[in-house]
Protein backbone atom coordinates (compact mmCIF):
# COMPACT_ATOMS: atom_id res chain seq x y z
CA UNK A 1 0.00 0.00 0.00
CA UNK A 2 1.18 3.21 -0.87
CA UNK A 3 0.51 6.01 2.08
CA UNK A 4 0.23 8.99 1.09
CA UNK A 5 0.15 11.80 3.76
CA UNK A 6 0.82 10.08 7.41
CA UNK A 7 -2.12 12.66 8.80
CA UNK A 8 -4.56 11.84 6.18
CA UNK A 9 -3.89 7.89 6.54
CA UNK A 10 -4.42 7.39 3.13
CA UNK A 11 -3.07 4.31 0.95
CA UNK A 12 -3.48 3.20 -3.04
CA UNK A 13 -3.17 -0.24 -3.57
CA UNK A 14 0.63 -0.76 -5.77
CA UNK A 15 -0.95 -3.75 -7.72
CA UNK A 16 -4.00 -1.68 -8.65
CA UNK A 17 -1.68 1.30 -9.57
CA UNK A 18 -0.03 -1.56 -11.89
CA UNK A 19 -3.14 -2.89 -13.58
CA UNK A 20 -3.85 0.95 -14.04
CA UNK A 21 -1.11 1.50 -16.46
CA UNK A 22 -1.59 -2.01 -18.18
CA UNK A 23 -5.15 -1.56 -19.24
CA UNK A 24 -4.48 2.23 -19.94
CA UNK A 25 -1.93 0.85 -22.08
CA UNK A 26 -4.42 -1.38 -24.13
CA UNK A 27 -7.12 1.13 -24.34
CA UNK A 28 -4.34 4.55 -25.48
CA UNK A 29 -1.62 3.10 -26.57
CA UNK A 30 2.15 3.60 -24.73
CA UNK A 31 2.42 6.74 -25.52
CA UNK A 32 -1.15 7.93 -23.86
CA UNK A 33 -1.00 5.32 -21.11
CA UNK A 34 2.99 6.76 -20.38
CA UNK A 35 1.15 10.47 -19.74
CA UNK A 36 -1.45 8.92 -17.90
CA UNK A 37 0.84 6.83 -15.73
CA UNK A 38 2.86 10.25 -14.73
CA UNK A 39 -0.21 12.50 -14.29
CA UNK A 40 -1.83 9.76 -11.98
CA UNK A 41 2.00 9.55 -10.33
CA UNK A 42 2.02 14.05 -10.05
CA UNK A 43 -0.92 14.13 -8.24
CA UNK A 44 -0.34 11.68 -5.49
CA UNK A 45 3.01 13.18 -5.30
CA UNK A 46 0.66 16.65 -4.71
CA UNK A 47 -1.04 14.96 -1.70
CA UNK A 48 1.92 13.39 -0.35
CA UNK A 49 3.56 16.84 -0.45
CA UNK A 50 0.63 18.68 1.13
CA UNK A 51 1.80 19.54 4.95
CA UNK A 52 5.50 19.17 4.31
CA UNK A 53 8.49 21.67 3.93
CA UNK A 54 11.23 21.74 1.53
CA UNK A 55 13.33 20.63 4.63
CA UNK A 56 11.18 17.49 4.59
CA UNK A 57 10.10 16.90 0.89
CA UNK A 58 12.96 14.38 -0.29
CA UNK A 59 12.89 12.25 2.85
CA UNK A 60 8.73 12.04 2.55
CA UNK A 61 8.95 11.43 -0.78
CA UNK A 62 11.64 8.50 0.60
CA UNK A 63 9.53 7.27 3.63
CA UNK A 64 6.14 7.24 1.22
CA UNK A 65 7.56 5.20 -1.65
CA UNK A 66 9.23 2.60 1.07
CA UNK A 67 5.86 2.69 2.53
CA UNK A 68 4.11 1.72 -0.73
CA UNK A 69 5.41 -1.50 -1.91
CA UNK A 70 5.96 0.50 -5.24
CA UNK A 71 9.75 -0.21 -4.28
CA UNK A 72 13.01 0.73 -1.87
CA UNK A 73 14.16 4.31 -2.00
CA UNK A 74 16.78 6.36 -1.08
CA UNK A 75 18.07 9.47 -2.05
CA UNK A 76 21.35 11.28 -2.06
CA UNK A 77 22.35 14.87 -3.10
CA UNK A 78 23.56 14.19 -6.88
CA UNK A 79 27.20 14.40 -6.99
CA UNK A 80 29.79 17.13 -7.56
CA UNK A 81 30.33 18.00 -10.83
CA UNK A 82 29.94 20.43 -14.34
CA UNK A 83 25.96 20.46 -14.24
CA UNK A 84 24.12 21.28 -17.36
CA UNK A 85 20.73 22.32 -14.78
CA UNK A 86 20.17 22.71 -11.50
CA UNK A 87 20.14 19.44 -9.18
CA UNK A 88 17.83 18.89 -6.39
CA UNK A 89 17.84 14.99 -5.58
CA UNK A 90 18.88 11.96 -7.02
CA UNK A 91 16.44 9.34 -5.96
CA UNK A 92 17.41 5.19 -5.90
CA UNK A 93 14.93 2.57 -5.92
CA UNK A 94 15.21 -1.13 -6.29
CA UNK A 95 12.42 -3.85 -6.46
CA UNK A 96 10.53 -0.82 -8.28
CA UNK A 97 6.94 -2.73 -8.65
CA UNK A 98 6.55 -0.76 -11.83
CA UNK A 99 9.71 -2.09 -13.29
CA UNK A 100 9.24 -5.90 -11.65
CA UNK A 101 5.73 -5.85 -13.37
CA UNK A 102 7.01 -4.30 -16.72
CA UNK A 103 6.05 -6.53 -20.06
CA UNK A 104 9.03 -5.93 -22.53
CA UNK A 105 11.14 -2.66 -22.11
CA UNK A 106 13.01 -0.94 -24.51
CA UNK A 107 13.29 2.60 -22.19
CA UNK A 108 12.60 3.28 -18.75
CA UNK A 109 9.16 2.08 -17.64
CA UNK A 110 8.72 3.56 -14.13
CA UNK A 111 6.28 6.49 -15.02
CA UNK A 112 4.37 6.50 -11.48
CA UNK A 113 7.31 6.73 -9.75
CA UNK A 114 8.76 9.30 -11.60
CA UNK A 115 5.87 11.62 -11.41
CA UNK A 116 5.11 11.13 -7.56
CA UNK A 117 8.67 12.41 -7.59
CA UNK A 118 7.88 15.47 -10.03
CA UNK A 119 4.20 16.46 -8.14
CA UNK A 120 5.78 16.01 -4.53
CA UNK A 121 8.53 18.64 -5.94
CA UNK A 122 6.50 20.74 -7.66
CA UNK A 123 3.46 21.11 -4.51
CA UNK A 124 6.28 21.70 -2.14
CA UNK A 125 8.40 24.51 -3.85
CA UNK A 126 5.09 26.13 -5.43
CA UNK A 127 6.92 25.94 -8.91
CA UNK A 128 6.54 23.66 -12.15
CA UNK A 129 9.81 24.29 -13.78
CA UNK A 130 10.97 20.73 -11.90
CA UNK A 131 11.76 18.13 -13.68
CA UNK A 132 12.64 14.23 -12.94
CA UNK A 133 14.23 11.98 -15.65
CA UNK A 134 14.70 8.36 -14.80
CA UNK A 135 18.38 7.43 -16.23
CA UNK A 136 18.42 3.90 -15.28
CA UNK A 137 15.68 1.47 -14.69
CA UNK A 138 15.93 -1.94 -13.85
CA UNK A 139 13.51 -3.11 -16.62
CA UNK A 140 16.47 -2.45 -18.87
CA UNK A 141 18.75 -5.07 -16.60
CA UNK A 142 19.75 -2.71 -13.95
CA UNK A 143 20.40 -3.41 -10.62
CA UNK A 144 17.84 -0.03 -9.80
CA UNK A 145 16.08 2.84 -11.21
CA UNK A 146 17.71 5.90 -10.85
CA UNK A 147 15.52 9.27 -10.89
CA UNK A 148 17.31 12.71 -11.39
CA UNK A 149 15.19 15.62 -10.19
CA UNK A 150 16.50 19.11 -10.94
CA UNK A 151 15.55 22.45 -11.79
CA UNK A 152 14.44 23.91 -15.48
CA UNK A 153 15.50 27.34 -16.44
CA UNK A 154 12.82 29.24 -17.72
Amino acid sequence: MIAMASKKNRKVDAVFLTLYKRASRRMFGDFQSERLAVAVGEALGRELAMGSSANQIVQDIVECINASGLGSMRAEKPPKGVERYDPISNFYVKDSIEAQESEKADKPVCQILRGIIRGALAQVYHQENIAVKETKCAALGEKECVFEAYWVPM
